[in-house]
């Protein structure tokens, strides 16, 4: 059985480095060729299931992928990005000067701090944990659509990581990440962060692992 854990593809929000979270933005024009391409890279494969974040980006992507392959689309609140709660739509920069100074005051650490009204690195950590169990116990090809910060976090929990594993993955819009279940249950990954598939078109992978970044 294979997974594949992508990210969405890009809004305008995206290239113009503002932080999005649960702020729901449509895919751009280059957004829905990149979801376009990206479909067409799994037109014949034998998925039987794709699960999307239910925001409008994030399921524009999966549907692309439903499109060629008749998979069942089941759209999950639970896929969602990190929330920046009042700071959505901020510059991302200013965004993560903020953390960083909220972390200082609080004498927490970045992964504790939460945003006005938003959640912390750790909350989405545990708010994952579901995901992660139920794609455990898949047993079919499946797919994952979901946001740079949740592909980080779900992705180090499918390796048995911790939260600071998740901290050094980067992902393209579209990117898949391929990971094999093995015999004993555990996954493997296979292919990292693999955007072969949009060609010519620009490619931008997030600095951080939070969604919202533009370079």
């Amino acid at each position: 059985m294979h997974l594949y854990l992508i990210r969405h593809a890009q809004t305008a929000w995206n290239k113009l480095g503002q932080a999005q979270g649960h702020t729901d933005i449509p895919l751009d024009e280059t957004g829905e060729e990149q979801a376009r391409r990206l479909g067409e890279s799994f037109r014949n494969r034998p998925i039987v299931k794709v699960y999307t974040s239910d925001l409008t980006r994030s399921r524009m992507t999966a549907q692309a992928v439903v499109n060629t392959t008749g998979a069942t689309l089941i759209a999950r609140e639970d896929l969602r990005e990190r929330s920046f709660g009042d700071w959505e739509g901020s510059n991302f920069t200013w965004v993560t000067q903020q953390l960083a100074l909220a972390a200082e005051e609080q004498d927490i650490s970045l992964s504790e701090v939460r945003p006005p009204n938003g959640e912390s690195f750790m909350d989405v950590w545990d708010r994952l944990q579901k995901v992660r169990d139920d794609l455990f116990s898949e047993t079919e090809e499946t797919v994952v659509v979901t946001h740079g910060g949740a592909c980080s976090i779900l992705l180090a929990r499918l390796l048995m990581g911790t939260l600071q594993t998740s901290r050094g993955f980067r992902f393209a819009n579209t990117s898949v990440t391929t990971l094999e279940k093995r015999p004993e249950g555990a996954f493997l990954m296979t292919k990292y962060d693999d955007a072969s598939h949009l060609g010519d078109l620009e490619i931008r992978r997030i600095h951080g692992n939070l969604d919202g970044t533009h370079k």
